[in-house]
This record gives structure tokens, sequence and C-alpha cells, in this order.
């Protein structure tokens, strides 16, 4: 049997195939309907709002992180960097904050660690624009370090 006998022995095996089943072609020219399905406008708000609220919470997170390793762990924070002590609290803090609002995407993760970040680099200019409040969450004498360092 050769090559061409028996690609036509195959030929022949579909369109017998092919006569058995029912095929059903599209319409050319004609639309077809998509059947859309609609948008949940709940959700979607809730995936532009969340890396919002995750960047706030990454905020307090580093604010009440920072008070709680002054007052509870005794830890003197630093105007350079996170010390070690204080950037445990705080990342410590940022996962359990993410747990109870349901941050779970990664989108979420990177504005935790954002808003954090800009708590930290601002800090210059927040603590001595409310200095009264803020010495109620941190001790005395970082706010003045940090206004003094501020001027």
């Amino acid at each position: 049997m050769s090559d061409r006998d028996d690609f036509q022995a195959r030929l022949k095996c579909v369109k017998g195939r092919a006569r058995n089943k029912e095929f059903t072609m599209p319409e050319l020219g004609r639309r077809q309907e998509h059947h859309h399905e609609k948008v949940n406008t709940e959700a979607l708000a809730m995936a532009i709002l969340r890396p919002k609220l995750a960047l706030v919470l990454g905020f307090i997170a580093l604010i009440v992180g920072r008070s709680i390793a002054m007052y509870v762990f005794g830890i003197e924070p630093s105007t350079e960097l996170l010390g070690l002590g204080e950037g445990i609290v705080v990342l410590t803090l940022l996962v359990v904050l993410g747990v109870l609002f349901g941050l779970t995407e990664y989108i979420s993760h990177g504005a935790l660690v954002v808003g954090a970040a800009l708590a930290f680099m601002l800090e210059s200019y927040y603590i001595p624009a409310i200095p009264g409040l803020i010495e109620q969450v941190y001790t005395p004498g970082y706010v003045n370090l940090v206004a003094l360092g501020a001027q």
C-alpha cells in the first residue's frame, strides 16, 4: 500500500465520520450575539479601593508600630533607618492588618509596604505639623529629635 493509498483511505474515513455528524457553519455577514457578563461594580470598586486602603493601613502601621516599640518594648527609635526591633514590630503589624482587612493580593502587599515607607519618609513633615497629637503617640524625646532634624 502506497502513501497515496493510505492518505486516500484516511480521507475517506474522515469524510464518512463527517457525514454521520451534524456540523453547523456560522452565517457569514451576520453579527453574532455575545452574552457579556454584567460587570460586578462592587468587585470593581473593591479592586480600586483595596490598594488605597492598604496604603493608608501601611501608614498607620508604621506610626502604631513605632509607638508599640517605644512604649511596650522600650526601643528608642532612630531617625536614620528603622532598627531591627522596630522593623519586626512594624512588619508584624503590616501582616496582621493585611489579614484583618483581607488584603491578600500582591498589589495590596506592595501598597502596605509603600504606605509604611511613605510614613517613615514623611515623619519630618507631619510630626512638626501636629506635635501635640503626635506626642500622645510617640515619646516627647523622639518628637523633639524629629522636630530638630526638620529645621
